[in-house]
């Protein structure tokens, strides 16, 4: 399993962050590497549970997601399942008027030879993409306040 974790400041209420990456289909926005979301279903802790499709080193993945925590402004986790397993952490921290963003994306591929052979490459992979995400969070949550608002 790899494991990677990253945090980062954006000047955005928790409360605005924590809907935005609530909602499964904004993570097409945030996320370069994932390709689709579909299916995507309520559940009864408030989150939702769907598939999707993620692109890895050019090798396409697909799999199911289900959230297993969902508690509004504060917290989100998923679990994910299929051709790849794992999950994404992720807490809303307010901080310095703005938002403290933490993920941490736990991954492993279902088979044990597969995933030693490929964990180097998995976790480069993996930290770009995690960094990549966060800062596109941080441009649309930053970038929405600085909007002008219509008089």
């Amino acid at each position: 399993m790899v494991t990677i974790e990253r945090d980062i400041w954006m000047d955005a209420r928790p409360e605005r962050v924590f809907e935005y990456m609530g909602s499964p289909e904004n993570h097409l926005n945030v996320m370069p590497s994932l390709q689709r979301i579909e299916n995507v279903e309520a559940v009864p802790s408030g989150g939702h549970r769907g598939k999707f499709r993620f692109k890895m080193v050019g090798i396409p993945i697909d799999g199911r997601f289900e959230d297993v925590e969902f508690v509004p402004h504060e917290r989100r986790v998923y679990e994910m399942s299929g051709e790849i397993e794992g999950s994404m952490h992720y807490t809303f921290e307010p901080e310095n008027g703005g938002t403290r963003f933490t993920c941490v994306m736990d991954v492993a591929f279902p088979s044990k030879v597969l995933d030693t052979v490929l964990r180097p490459v998995v976790r480069k992979y993996n930290e770009r993409e995690v960094e990549t995400m966060l800062a596109n969070l941080k441009t649309i949550m930053e970038a929405e306040r600085k909007t002008p608002q219509a008089a």
